[in-house]
């Protein structure tokens, strides 16, 4: 059976972070422009103590979660791009969760890599 390719930038670029929260039910606080802030919703988060630790950052679109419990689940990395959060909620792959993003905001798939010419 052939794998469909993963077009991994061309993922990062169509779904944000903001969309990805919406997916979820996800609200977090406006700080500005580029930020978002609120309690974390990845299932690693174990803390009853950090209520504001997981940001957003709209404009790199990227995030990260100060919790001690978070970094530790995820062996040390405090955040990531829109691919690492789905693969922390749905306990996936990074190839997974691009794939479960190409289908849920209908991201045209690629299925093969692209031909560089001379």
């Amino acid at each position: 059976m052939m794998r469909a390719w993963v077009d991994y930038r061309a993922v990062k670029a169509a779904v944000s972070m903001e969309m990805a929260l919406a997916s979820y039910g996800i609200q977090l606080h406006r700080l500005d422009r580029d930020y978002l802030r609120g309690r974390c919703p990845l299932p690693a988060h174990t803390s009853k103590s950090s209520r504001q630790s997981f940001i957003v950052n709209t404009g790199k679109n990227a995030w990260v979660c100060h919790s001690d419990s978070c970094i530790r689940a995820r062996g040390g990395r405090i955040g990531g791009n829109v691919l690492d959060f789905i693969s922390a909620m749905e306990n996936c792959s990074v190839r997974e969760a691009a794939l479960k993003l190409q289908d849920w905001f209908t991201v045209p798939p690629v299925h093969s890599p692209p031909v560089s010419r001379p």
